[in-house]
């Protein structure tokens, strides 16, 4: 196992670009890890598309456009559906997502068809590096989540992770839903269908530059409407 497809959505986030695909290369290369990084651009105005053009002329990297801003979910199945290689990952752009952790995820796929990685399951180590409102939404969403899914995970809704392409074909009909909120509904049809999930301690990084993206109303109430559909369905 050591052919990785890394899935990252952007939108303006060419100075952390500049930092994250170099230090993918060296992680995976260091790993003797096959990889390609898809950045999902949508539609940057600060030159994403320029950068990751000139990047490609010598790291395996490609660019996809994905115009409809505001729905991660796009830009998650625009990435996995173009991917070359039987195992994925995604991550954000910001570097909040360490790529030093990547040959981590990899290796726990051995046991696994989807590995997480959990910023709640060392909480001695665990620094939270975004605003306190965004920290006590994830909190109180992800122990909803969990009670109202039945899902036996701490950090079922977040983006860094890897899993198996085939199992994302054998799911993707049933995962519908838009944004951040896809995510959930990936782990939710995988559970249910038995696949094996798995969760490792991550520490979460930081954002270097630029500003978060995220609408936490607008996704909390996409969060809660499929959460509240899937717990009456089951």
């Amino acid at each position: 196992m050591n052919s990785i497809s890394i899935i990252i959505p952007a939108l303006n986030e060419r100075a952390n670009l500049e930092q994250l695909i170099p230090r993918i290369a060296t992680a995976c290369d260091n790993a003797n890890i096959a990889w390609e990084a898809l950045v999902v651009d949508s539609d940057s105005k600060d030159g994403t598309d320029l950068l990751i053009k000139k990047i490609a002329e010598t790291l395996p990297v490609r660019l996809l456009n994905e115009p409809v801003r505001g729905d991660l979910a796009r830009a998650w199945r625009r990435g996995i559906e173009a991917a070359k290689h039987p195992f994925i990952i995604t991550m954000d752009a910001d570097l909040c997502h360490t790529p030093e952790f990547i040959p981590e995820l990899l290796a726990a796929l051995d046991s696994a068809d989807i590995v997480v990685a959990s910023r709640y399951l060392n909480r001695e180590r665990r620094k939270w590096t975004k605003s306190p409102y965004h920290e006590i939404a994830s909190r109180l969403g992800q122990r909803f989540c969990r009670w109202a899914l039945r899902l036996p995970l701490t950090d079922p809704s977040h983006g860094f992770r890897a899993f198996r392409k085939e199992l994302y074909e054998r799911l993707k009909n049933d995962i519908t839903t838009p944004g951040n909120t896809f995510l959930i509904a990936f782990i939710y049809h995988a559970h249910r269908s038995g696949a094996r999930i798995r969760e490792i301690p991550y520490i979460y990084g930081k954002r270097l530059h630029g500003k978060d993206h995220l609408k936490v109303s607008r996704e909390s109430i996409r969060f809660f409407a499929f959460t509240l559909s899937a717990w009456r369905k089951s």
